[in-house]
């Protein structure tokens, strides 16, 4: 369980980090499930990637659309039997699919298709390559965030928003500018030597606020 537990929050800090290594590339899902970009909305994840396959496979699931067992055609939810076979259709089998759980998306490019008419296909913009993160690493590893106390909202560039109490935007804030300072230094001093002071003790606040499962 310990092991388990380690590689878990392992995972975790690579998913955080990845918001450092690859911001702006930043993209944010709706409750409804589209996603959106700053100044760019209607994305969707690539539809041959894990992640567009999965949020596919649970969008079908929710909307109860189902393949036949027998001829494999695909059935929308509405249908009782398949139209090809006349199958009944399958009882749902609970826990099969897992919906996507983040908010905020990494991706490494966007990809765009373009239109063809004759299939009835519209041009659209993939994100590819991409990683979900909570959306706490965006504030404490992303860009420019811009309090405000009066509303208790924070944001990120200005268009990652967040609803928080004053206490905790002043605490992150703090954090966020410890944090760049000791990192500055890492990249001045000799790679030989250690980390000093509270520097090991920022680090560690850090890497716990961001292996929390939670967002």
């Amino acid at each position: 369980a310990a092991e388990e537990e380690f590689q878990r929050r392992k995972r975790q800090l690579l998913r955080a980090l990845l918001c450092a290594a690859l911001w702006p590339n930043v993209v944010l899902r709706k409750a409804e499930g589209q996603l959106f970009a700053r100044n760019q909305s209607s994305l969707t994840f690539h539809p041959s990637s894990i992640l567009g396959l999965q949020d596919s496979e649970a969008q079908s699931s929710q909307a109860g659309d189902w393949n036949c067992p027998a001829c494999t055609f695909f059935c929308f939810g509405s249908r009782e039997v398949c139209p090809q076979c006349g199958t009944p259709k399958p009882p749902p089998a609970p826990g099969r699919v897992r919906p996507l759980r983040h908010r905020a998306f990494m991706y490494g490019e966007k990809v765009r298709t373009d239109a063809n008419p004759a299939f009835g296909r519209r041009a659209q913009t993939h994100v590819r390559d991409c990683c979900g993160i909570p959306v706490k690493a965006l504030f404490l590893l992303g860009h420019r965030v811009s309090p405000d106390y009066l509303s208790g909202r924070a944001s990120v560039d200005g268009w990652v928003h967040c609803q928080a109490a004053p206490r905790d935007v002043a605490m992150l804030l703090g954090l966020r500018r410890r944090l760049q300072e000791v990192l500055t230094c890492l990249l001045v001093r000799p790679s030989s030597d250690a980390p000093g002071g509270d520097d090991p003790e920022v680090i560690d606040v850090v890497t716990s606020v961001l292996v929390l499962d939670v967002e």
